[in-house]
């Protein structure tokens, strides 16, 4: 796990939207974007589509939706933070 993945799954273990993410760790969209999307593919965080409450992990939904969505640890992402 890199720095940036730990820095961020420390930020989900609540739901949080995006843009108090990016604010929260004073980085930019698209490094932010970056590292959702690395943990998204390890099983590591989920998106939540607030509107239908639906949990979304296409990552070009995601991708395409970001500034719009919250952001959640998975169980797995939580294990491995956990664990260094």
């Amino acid at each position: 796990m890199s720095d940036e993945e730990y820095q961020v799954l420390d930020e989900l273990y609540f739901t949080i939207p995006f843009s108090k993410l990016i604010k929260r760790l004073e980085w930019e969209e698209s490094k932010t974007l970056a590292v959702i999307l690395r943990l998204l593919e390890k099983g590591w965080v989920k998106g939540i589509e607030i509107q239908s409450e639906m949990e979304i992990s296409d990552p070009e939904f995601i991708r395409n939706n970001f500034s719009d969505m919250h952001f959640l640890a998975t169980k797995k992402g939580l294990m491995a933070h956990n664990t260094l």
